[in-house]
C-alpha cells in the first residue's frame, strides 16, 4: 500500500544515463487473441458515454482468421449477446465525491484468454483519461532504467512464459496447472489494458502526455510497490559480488520509510543511484532528492488497520486507512466480476472460489495497492507493509525467477476457497519484494454471538525467503481487536527484517506493543460501537493535544534535546506530515514536515457483507476531522512540488457507500 502503492520503504532509482537501455517486455504466454485496430470505433470519438456511467460491451470480431479484434459499443440488452466477451461502465464521480467507480464482467460462455484480455481492453479504453493523468503525475513515463534492472524484469518475463510453458503439460487441474493458469491470465489482462488504452488514444485527443504510455509504463504502474524492493535489492546484489555492503555505498535505508541515498560504484558507466526518497531518514543521514525530474515518484507510504470485533461478537468491523503522497490522490474504486473457469476446461463448470471482487485502487493498476479487498468467497483481505532492511535476504532471496507481490495478491485473492488456503496460495515463489502483513478475515467462519472458532482471523507476513501464516482468531476473540501499523507481529519475521536493530537504535517507535500507533489503537478501539465511531477512529488524528502523538521517548533515545515540536502526526492513526512545521528539529524526519499524508478509509462489516453486491465505505483525500483542516491544492505548500493534473481542489468529501449491482 501502499498503493499503491504503496505503505512501503523508499526505492534506490538506478538512473545511469550513460548505459541506460528502453525495456523491452515479452509477449504473454499465450496470445490466441490479437486485437488490432481499425476505425470502427471511429463512432466514439468525442464522446463521453464512456465515463459517464453507461453500460458498454466489449465485442469480438472473429472474422480474421488469425486474430480477433475488439470493438467497444453501448450495451442495449441484459442478457449476453453472440460476440459479447464484456461489459461494463465507468462512472468517473471522482469530481463529486472522491471516487472514480468501475465495474467489469465478463461472459462465463467465452474462452478465458479473451476474456481476461477483453476485460483489460475495456478498462484501458473507459479510464485512459485517468490512466495518463496518474502517469504523469508519478512520472512513470520517459525516464530509462539501468541495465539491471531491465535485465531483472526482462528475465522475469520470460521466467514466467516458461513456467506457463511447462504447466500446460502437466494434468489439467493440478495445483501447477491451475496457479499458472491464472498467472498468464493476468498477463493477458495488462496486454488488453494497454491495447485498450491505445485506442482511447485513437479516438479521443486526451492531451495529457506528448506520447503514449508503453506497455512497460503500464507494468510499471502495476511494480510500483514491487520496484521499491527491486531495487535496492539489486544495490545490495551488486555490492555483495565487490565484496561490499550497502552502508558502504549508501545510507542505511529502513523499514517504516526511513530513507536515504545510495550509490552503485560498479554499474558500467555509471555515476551513482540515487534515491527518490520521501525526506524521512534517521537524524544522521543527509537527505537528496532525485536531480531527475522523469525519476518515477513511487508510493512510499504506510498503512493503519484495524479488526474490532464489537460487544458479545455482534459484528465486526474492518478497516484501513492508506498512507501515501499527494500525488495519488486520483482514485477509482473497482468491481471485477469475472467468472473464471479454474482450470481452463469450460465444460467441467468448476469457477474460481472468488469470481467477485470489490477493491480500492487507482487508474491503471490491476490490483488494489492499498490493498483493501472484499471477496465474493467471503473473504476480506487487508494489509499494511513491514519493509525490509536485511541485505543478506535480498542477496540470497529476491530473484527475478518469482512473482511479484501484486500478481501473488491477486492469484491468492481469486484462488482462495476459505481464510487458511489465502497464505499458502500467496507465498508461492515469493519475490522477497512489497513485504506486508497481511490481514484476512473469513466472514463464512463468523457466527454472531459465539466465539471466534479457528480459521477466522489470520495474518501472513512475508521477508524475502521467508513467509509466515498465524491464526490469530483466539487473539482477536481474546483482546477484542487486531491493529496492523507496519510493524511485524512474527519474531522471526522481526528479526529477519531488521526491525529489531532500529528499536536498539531509535527506541520505542519501532517496538510492536509501544509504538504510539498501538498505544492510540490499544486506548480508543473500546470507543468503537457502530459505523460512525469505527469511521471516525481510522480517520483521528489530534497530534498537536494527544499526548500519544508526542516523539519524546525517541528524543530521549538519542540524546537529542533540542527536538521541537515534541509531537508529530506521523503519531496518529491517519498521519498529516503536510501540517508539520517546515522548520522543526525532529529525531527523524519522518516525524516532520514532508509531503505524507492519510489518503482515504475503507470499512467493512460482517452485518452489511454480500458476497454479490460486496458492500463497504470509503472516503477519499486527507483526514479533516477534528481539528484537521481540509487540504486544498490551492493553498498547500506542496501545490508546487507535487503534480496533481486531474485531481480535485478541494478534499471535503463524504463517505461513500459502495454497493454494486448483482
Amino acid at each position: 500500500m501502499v498503493h499503491f502503492y504503496l505503505c512501503t520503504l523508499a526505492m534506490v532509482l538506478a538512473i545511469v544515463p550513460a548505459s541506460c537501455v528502453p525495456i523491452r517486455l515479452l509477449e504473454p504466454a499465450s496470445l490466441n487473441a490479437r486485437s488490432h485496430f481499425s476505425d470502427d470505433n471511429a463512432a466514439l470519438k468525442n464522446s463521453k458515454t464512456y465515463t459517464n456511467g453507461q453500460a458498454m460491451s466489449v465485442y469480438a470480431d472473429r472474422s480474421r482468421k488469425k486474430s480477433t479484434e475488439f470493438r467497444v459499443q453501448p450495451r442495449h440488452a441484459e442478457e449476453w449477446r453472440d460476440g459479447e466477451l464484456v461489459w461494463g461502465r465507468f462512472n468517473d464521480t471522482y469530481l463529486l465525491n472522491g471516487w472514480g467507480q468501475l465495474e467489469i464482467h465478463t461472459n462465463p460462455l467465452e474462452n478465458d484468454v479473451l476474456t481476461m484480455r477483453a476485460a483489460g481492453y475495456f478498462e484501458g479504453f473507459v479510464t485512459g483519461e485517468r490512466i495518463e493523468q496518474h502517469a504523469h503525475n508519478i512520472g512513470v513515463q520517459g525516464f530509462n532504467l539501468s541495465k539491471d534492472v531491465v535485465n531483472f524484469i526482462d528475465t522475469n518475463r520470460r521466467w514466467q512464459k516458461t513456467m506457463f510453458a511447462l504447466s500446460e503439460e502437466t494434468n489439467q487441474g493440478s495445483a501447477d496447472q491451475v496457479y499458472w493458469y491464472h498467472a498468464n491470465l493476468l498477463n493477458e489482462q495488462l496486454e488488453g489494458l494497454h491495447e485498450g488504452y491505445k485506442m482511447r488514444r485513437h479516438v479521443s485527443d486526451l492531451a495529457v502526455l506528448e506520447s503514449a504510455l508503453s506497455l512497460m509504463d503500464l507494468l510499471h504502474l502495476n511494480l510500483g510497490a514491487d520496484m521499491e524492493d527491486i531495487l535496492p535489492a539489486i544495490v545490495d546484489q551488486t555490492n555483495a559480488e565487490h565484496g561490499k555492503h550497502r552502508s558502504e555505498t549508501a545510507s542505511k535505508r529502513s523499514v517504516h520509510g526511513v530513507n536515504g541515498e545510495a550509490a552503485d560504484e560498479h554499474q558500467e558507466a555509471a555515476d551513482e543511484h540515487q534515491e527518490a526518497a520521501d525526506e524521512h531518514q534517521e537524524a544522521a543521514d543527509e537527505h537528496q532528492e532525485s536531480d531527475f525530474e522523469s525519476s518515477p515518484v513511487y508510493n512510499q507510504g504506510r498503512c493503519s488497520a484495524l479488526v474490532k470485533l464489537l460487544p458479545d461478537n455482534s459484528d465486526v468491523y474492518i478497516g484501513q486507512t492508506t498512507w501515501t503522497r499527494l500525488e495519488f490522490l486520483l482514485r477509482i474504486y473497482k468491481l471485477y466480476d469475472f467468472p473464471l473457469s479454474l482450470t481452463g476446461n469450460k465444460t467441467r463448470g468448476q469457477k474460481v472460489p472468488a469470481t467477485r471482487s470489490a477493491f480500492s485502487s487507482f487508474p491503471g493498476q490491476l490490483f488494489s495497492g492499498d490493498d483493501f479487498y472484499l471477496l465474493s468467497s467471503g473473504l476480506q483481505v487487508q494489509e499494511t507493509t513491514i519493509g525490509n532492511d536485511n541485505e543478506f535476504l535480498n542477496t540470497e532471496f529476491v530473484t527475478p525467477m518469482s512473482l511479484m507481490e501484486w500478481q501473488r495478491n491477486v492469484l491468492a485473492n481469486r484462488l482462495a476457497a476459505k481464510g487458511s488456503s489465502w497464505c499458502p496460495i500467496y507465498e508461492k515463489y515469493n519475490s522477497g519484494t512489497y513485504n506486508n502483513q497481511n490481514m484476512v478475515f473469513d466472514f463464512n467462519a463468523f457466527e454472531p454471538g459465539k466465539p471466534l472458532r479457528n480459521g477466522t482471523f489470520s495474518i501472513c507476513e512475508q521477508v524475502p525467503g521467508y513467509v509466515r501464516s498465524t491464526d490469530l482468531s483466539h487473539k482477536l476473540q481474546t483482546d477484542r481487536y487486531f491493529a496492523s501499523y507496519n510493524t511485524p507481529l512474527d519474531e522471526v519475521i522481526r528479526a529477519e527484517s531488521g526491525i529489531d536493530e532500529m528499536y536498539e537504535r531509535y527506541g520505542d517507535f519501532f517496538t510492536y506493543d509501544a509504538t504510539p500507533r498501538a498505544l492510540i489503537f490499544a486506548r480508543d478501539q473500546a470507543t468503537v460501537r457502530d459505523m460512525r465511531s469505527m469511521e471516525a477512529l481510522m480517520r483521528f488524528c489530534d497530534w498537536e493535544n494527544d499526548p500519544l502523538s508526542s516523539v519524546e521517548e525517541t528524543c530521549k533515545h538519542i540524546n537529542m534535546t533540542d527536538c521541537a515540536p515534541l509531537r508529530s502526526a506521523e503519531n496518529c492513526i491517519a498521519t498529516r506530515g503536510d501540517l508539520m512545521p517546515s522548520d522543526g528539529k525532529y529525531p527523524m524526519s519522518t516525524f516532520g514536515y514532508r509531503n505524507h499524508v492519510a489518503i482515504d478509509a475503507k470499512i467493512a462489516s460482517w452485518s452489511a457483507f454480500d458476497p454479490f453486491t460486496l458492500p463497504s465505505r470509503a472516503v477519499s483525500g486527507p483526514n479533516n476531522e477534528g481539528n484537521m483542516p481540509t487540504f486544498s491544492w490551492s493553498t498547500s505548500s506542496f501545490r508546487d512540488k507535487a503534480k496533481h493534473v486531474g485531481h480535485a481542489d478541494t478534499f471535503d468529501f463524504p463517505w461513500v457507500d459502495f454497493k454494486w449491482q448483482e
